[in-house]
């Protein structure tokens, strides 16, 4: 049953055992007991072995295209005196292995390509190339908060540490099995067809499924959705303060933005690093800001009028003690009324206190929540329905957050205050790969790191690029990594429904000339190269052209 699961060869090892460093395949194990049932339409599959003090039970339960496999394990070490033991899932590396042909292995923590996301994990994905079909295998408690080292299930290991073919081939790790059955590991298997593209729409419904996105479906805060630049407003820089009249210079601010495409929100910052120099806290200082809260309003109204959102930051950390939950609450919402600005920045953080959405929608419920990290938990996701994508000094080109494709409709900014130089030019193009806004910031408190006039017209450019397509690449059809024609061409797709766009990059050294990628919708037969104004064209089902090293293409395909 299992061999025939996963398409195996019968020379295959199941799993293999490492005992005092000697290799023991499940093919060593005896006395193999089997029971194959059907129960309420359930196909239920058990089979169990032993092998001197190992004693192993492989469970199949599951019908149609979804499947439980367990791996359990029980050792009876003489005198209970324990040994260390380690195993290896010897049949991942060999799935679809009765098939002739390529296999295709997708990861989800590859630390080259894939940010992760602590909820949204990808399952292993392994794709039969020629036929396009995929098995899914996802391991429970592949991540767990409360997860322990000593916890015997192992699937954590698994998804966090293999990252490459060369790893699901290599790799064993150490159980900690007792006398009686107990859990190894639980595997979740799928099949699927349509490749990485099934796979990938198969994997994003069954997500936001789970999720209430009525949020993120309300009117009053869709304008947040579609924001693509926002300023990092250090207050009493040079940049944003005119000290010789000694106010805000919004002004100033918003005429330097028009060289990057137009501010679209400023996030205006004037507590930290202050903070902490007297016995003043946070909400004090909205007080100390030029003209006090009412100056703050002033200069929400006035962006507002000009179609710019504002921000005020909250500080986590900025809290005694003994502060209340309600005191805190009534803060926020009293600043809100105060000064009526459009969202609030919650620094640090990847979620938000308790009650705050249900205070701000009694004030406007088109106020908006963005956090300096990825929420991480259902609540939180169905809550902020912003966050920044931030990442620090890394070749950051060929490098996709899950989580954007998952929910495109999130706000999801990126932004890298260090990158300077050609470092900041990937950074940009690392969004525009992705298909992201950006947060300018280029007075990193106090350390100046302007854009230079070649940055401003990219990001200008790449505004306007988003802006005329923002529903091709706010479309629930994203996905990522699509498989291509070419060892150094990667590419991301996105789709309204009606038109797509590939985002393509070639990450060699050489250009390539030719076929890149299959159409994945195959009444599309009119295309553009939207960014380089390339020559591309459709032969047959596949997209042709041709694309310089480290260079993006965005083709742009309908059906005419």
């Amino acid at each position: 049953m299992i061999y025939e699961l996963f398409e195996l060869e019968k020379n295959v090892e199941l799993f293999t055992i490492f005992y005092k460093d000697k290799p023991i395949g499940y093919s060593s194990f005896e006395n193999i007991e089997k029971t194959n049932s059907k129960v309420n339409g359930e196909n239920i599959y058990i089979e169990s072995a032993s092998f001197q003090y190992f004693k192993v039970r492989l469970t199949v339960l599951g019908q149609n295209d979804k499947y439980k496999l367990y791996i359990q394990m029980a050792v009876n070490w003489p005198y209970e005196i324990q040994e260390e033991i380690k195993i290896k899932l010897s049949f991942l590396s060999h799935v679809f292995s009765k098939r002739e042909g390529e296999r295709s292995y997708n990861f989800p923590f590859d630390s080259k390509i894939i940010q992760p996301h602590r909820y949204f994990i990808m399952p292993f994905c392994i794709t039969d190339i020629k036929t396009q079909d995929v098995i899914s295998i996802s391991f429970e408690n592949q991540f767990n908060e409360n997860w322990i080292a000593w916890d015997q299930n192992r699937g954590i290991d698994m998804i966090f540490n293999i990252k490459s073919l060369e790893e699901l081939k290599n790799h064993e790790i150490i159980i900690r099995p007792s006398n009686v059955f107990t859990d190894i590991f639980i595997l979740d298997v799928s099949m699927i067809s349509g490749g990485f593209n099934g796979f990938f729409r198969w994997f994003k419904e069954k997500e936001r499924s789970k999720l209430d996105l009525s949020l993120y479906n309300r009117p009053e805060l869709k304008w947040y959705g579609e924001s693509i630049l926002t300023h990092f407003t250090f207050m009493f820089g040079k940049e944003a303060y005119d000290y010789e009249k000694n106010e805000f210079a919004m002004d100033k601010i918003l005429k330097e933005g028009e060289e990057f495409g137009g501010f679209d929100n400023l996030l205006l910052w004037h507590e930290y690093p202050r903070l902490g120099i007297d016995q003043r806290n946070q909400w004090n200082f909205f007080d100390d800001f030029p003209g006090g809260r009412k100056g703050i309003k002033d200069i929400a109204l006035r962006a507002n009028n000009l179609g710019v959102k504002v921000f005020l930051p909250f500080k986590p950390w900025d809290q005694d003690i003994n502060t209340q939950e309600d005191e805190i609450l009534g803060q926020f919402v009293k600043l809100l009324q105060d000064t009526e600005v459009n969202g609030m920045f919650f620094d640090t953080m990847t979620s938000i206190p308790s009650g705050f959405r249900r205070a701000a929608d009694s004030v406007n419920k088109g106020f908006a929540f963005c956090t300096e990290g990825k929420p991480r938990t259902v609540e939180n996701l169905e809550l902020i329905t912003g966050s920044w994508d931030q990442f620090w000094n890394k070749d950051c080109v060929l490098e996709i957050n899950i989580a954007r494709y998952i929910l495109p409709e999130h706000g999801s900014s990126m932004i890298s205050r260090w990158h300077v130089g050609i470092s900041r030019e990937k950074f940009i193009k690392r969004a525009i790969w992705n298909g992201s806004g950006l947060v300018i910031w280029q007075d990193v408190f106090g350390a100046w790191c302007p854009f230079s006039d070649e940055h401003k017209a990219l990001i200008k450019k790449w505004k306007k690029t988003l802006k005329e397509n923002a529903n091709i690449y706010s479309g629930k059809e994203a996905t990522p990594l699509l498989q291509t024609l070419q060892l150094t061409i990667y590419c991301n797709y996105f789709s309204d429904g009606v038109e797509e766009i590939y985002s393509l990059y070639n990450d060699g050294d050489e250009e390539v000339i030719g076929p890149l990628i299959n159409l994945v919708n195959e009444n599309m037969n009119s295309i553009v190269e939207i960014w380089n104004e390339r020559n591309v064209y459709i032969n047959g089902l596949t997209i042709c052209g041709n694309i310089l090293p480290k260079e993006i293409l965005i083709v742009k395909c309908k059906e005419k």
